[in-house]
């Protein structure tokens, strides 16, 4: 008897070694992070910095001997981010001498980083990047992809996620890189906005329903998203997809810190806005060290993309992406998502991708 005790005594202690082995030789420590909000210099505070980078011109045998996997945990550890989880999904090309269509998503503590090929289309690459807190930098990121996958244009969108309603400023950037040249800055979609304001098409800005905001309000905006919409695929044929995102103030908090509830959402959405799902809803709880951040993060993969979501308990917040490449109801999409987790108050930002 003694003889099993020492037995199972030392293979705990291994057992104990082997896993502070593993957790101290991963990219980022995990352990030593604390994710506190950002604040500047004007006073603005919020949850974190959202990219959205389209990359143009990129070479479909870039693709051919690329490991997606370490290229996104790569990418990670540039922005000083925790990669904690990586899906993937490969879809055929119509064009069967390019790589396939390629939906690839690391699942990060701070929250995550995608990259979506349609390769035939002048080789183009959508990628999100995604993080919160103060010392991530996903703008690292972007340019870590921008360097491995050399796309001959690329265009960038900012959006600071987790504003307060009554606080929130709109802010993009669009830049443009031009390969084998220095870094140039330009505004790429001058041409579409004069297009759009002889039309007298209004360019969305962000929009907040809070409470107090009247239903007249709520269908204006969304008739001008429909306006953004038309003008957007009548002027250009190689839109790749629509990407909305709702960051929802004092939701339920039974609901956001339900494993289940928020597998179900997935699942109902996706069938509410007609899109294919493939596999289940991925979920995971994260940074349990932070009361202010931990909750549980969103993967569900779409044939035509990805839904994402992450949620603070604390908070009572969550942080939603619809991206798709087939066309869908945003107003339908929104108004499931606010009844679902039952949040007072909605940001909502609407791009053409």
């Amino acid at each position: 008897m003694k003889s099993i005790k020492k037995t199972f005594f030392c293979f705990f202690l291994a057992s104990i070694f082997f896993l502070n082995f593993l957790h101290s030789n991963t990219d980022v420590n995990v352990s030593d992070r604390n994710i506190h909000w950002v604040s500047n210099n004007n006073g603005e505070q919020y949850a974190g910095l959202h990219i959205l980078a389209e990359f143009w011109g990129v070479k479909p045998e870039t693709f051919e001997n690329l490991n997606t996997d370490d290229l996104l945990r790569q990418a990670a550890n540039k922005a000083g981010a925790a990669a904690l989880e990586i899906i993937s999904h490969k879809f055929d090309s119509p064009n069967k001498d390019l790589p396939p269509g390629l939906t690839s998503a690391v699942i990060l503590e701070e929250s995550h980083i995608t990259i979506h090929t349609w390769l035939e289309e002048d080789g183009y690459v959508a990628v999100d990047a995604f993080t919160c807190g103060p010392k991530c930098k996903p703008e690292k990121a972007v340019e870590y992809l921008k360097e491995i996958l050399k796309p001959t244009k690329v265009e960038i969108q900012e959006i600071k996620r987790g504003y307060k309603p009554s606080k929130f400023k709109a802010e993009k950037k669009q830049i443009t890189f031009k390969a084998n040249a220095k870094t140039e800055t330009v505004d790429i979609t001058q041409d579409l906005i004069a297009f759009l304001n002889q039309k007298k098409i209004e360019i969305p800005k962000p929009f907040t329903i809070a409470p107090e905001t009247t239903q007249n309000k709520i269908d204006e905006w969304f008739s001008t998203i429909e306006n953004y919409k038309k003008e957007s695929y009548k002027r250009n044929d190689k839109v790749f997809g629509e990407e909305l995102t709702l960051d929802l103030y004092d939701c339920d908090n039974k609901l956001i810190t339900s494993k289940e509830k928020i597998a179900q959402y997935a699942i109902e959405l996706c069938e509410l806005i007609d899109m294919k799902r493939f596999g289940e809803p991925f979920l995971e709880y994260f940074a349990e060290h932070s009361e202010l951040v931990a909750g549980y993060s969103l993967s569900q993969m779409i044939e035509t993309s990805l839904i994402s979501g992450h949620f603070s308990d604390f908070l009572n917040r969550a942080y939603i992406n619809i991206f798709s490449c087939k066309t869908y109801d945003p107003k339908k999409a929104l108004e499931f998502t606010k009844k679902y987790f039952g949040a007072k108050s909605v940001r909502i930002t609407f791009n053409i991708r």
